[in-house]
């Protein structure tokens, strides 16, 4: 008889463990899919604040800004856009030139027009100009590089230079 009870433990003990490890995957199972749902509903957050960010931008006396944030996420399948507002700060009116410097990078990146001009720009008049960006296969994933944007409207000692973070995901 004591072996039996031994038996029967030791079953009861197989049977609580497989049932427990099962409930423990399914509870990871479902916590990974919530996590998911979130991360959707982040980007579309991200994308609207984006959207409105750049409204907000549109007719400002703001020399240069991007938008989407710190950093453009770029990715080897498809072109992402790096949204830049040029505008006239001088007396007279000027065409201005956005230059996108990569410098250490130029073999990571696939960036069509690296140098954009805008029509004449009158005094305190703006514009939108976007740089379209696509990763190579040499960028690291999930890793940081230095860009910068330089606009120029004319007169030296005026040009502006930003610096922003590209970063590559899948």
């Amino acid at each position: 008889m004591k072996k039996k009870g031994a038996i029967e433990l030791s079953m009861q003990t197989i049977v609580i463990v497989v049932i427990s490890v099962t409930l423990l995957v399914l509870g990871l199972i479902f916590v990974g899919g919530m996590f998911k749902k979130l991360e959707k509903i982040a980007d579309v957050a991200f994308d609207e604040a984006d959207r409105m960010l750049r409204q907000l931008y549109e007719g400002t006396d703001v020399p240069i800004s991007t938008l989407p944030g710190e950093y453009l996420e770029i990715n080897t399948k498809d072109y992402n856009t790096l949204y830049v507002w040029v505008s006239n700060q001088q007396q007279e009116s000027k065409a201005c030139t956005v230059k996108l410097l990569v410098g250490g990078i130029s073999d990571m990146v696939d960036i069509p027009a690296t140098e954009l001009k805008t029509d004449t720009l009158y005094p305190g008049d703006g514009v939108t100009k976007e740089f379209r960006i696509k990763a190579s296969s040499t960028f690291p994933y999930k890793k940081e590089k230095l860009i910068q944007v330089e606009s120029d409207c004319g007169e030296s000692g005026t040009a502006t230079t930003e610096v922003y973070l590209l970063r590559a995901t899948k």
